[in-house]
């Protein structure tokens, strides 16, 4: 996270978590003067609605009107992070244990830099990954992201994901 969406996520997250739900990633995406501020939004039990995200957009407005962190105009997204959902921080990882997930690290190990396996467990700041019959622990600090992959029907945020995704 970069300082700016770590500003940001400080700023937004009580009052998004005051509408019931969590704010899972803060991403900024083009340069000045076309930002994009995406706000992704998850809920541990259910899956985030439409009236979610629209509650959001209008609480985050407010906030970010009055506080004014970004100098640049910008425009507002808000979204869940869907089946196939980008992990970000060690409390991601932690909710998908026993998912599959793929996991991209910052510097190669072992010659590679994704690695596509069960995620395990967590150990001392770590994100233990089985692929096949091998197991690796990778530091969280050298992960660049993970991907969460659905391909088995398991259940996401209490629903189960069906053949097509709907």
């Amino acid at each position: 996270m970069t300082p700016k969406q770590h500003e940001l996520a400080t700023l937004l997250r009580p009052s998004i978590e005051a509408l019931g739900v969590e704010l899972w990633a803060i991403e900024m995406m083009g340069k000045a003067p076309r930002i994009t501020l995406r706000i992704v939004l998850d809920h541990p039990d259910r899956l985030v609605t439409v009236e979610d995200c629209a509650a959001v957009s209008r609480q985050v407005s407010r906030v970010l009107d009055v506080d004014d962190p970004l100098p640049d105009r910008y425009t507002l997204e808000v979204s869940s992070p869907g089946w196939e959902r980008s992990l970000y921080e060690l409390w991601h990882f932690e909710r998908f244990v026993g998912h599959k997930a793929r996991v991209k690290l910052k510097l190669p190990f072992e010659g590679r830099k994704q690695f596509t396996g069960m995620i395990a467990r967590l150990e001392d700041q770590s994100v233990v990954v089985h692929v096949g019959e091998d197991e690796f622990v990778f530091p969280f600090e050298q992960i660049e992201r993970g991907q969460l992959i659905v391909d088995d029907g398991k259940s996401v945020n209490g629903t189960k994901r069906h053949g097509n995704g709907k």
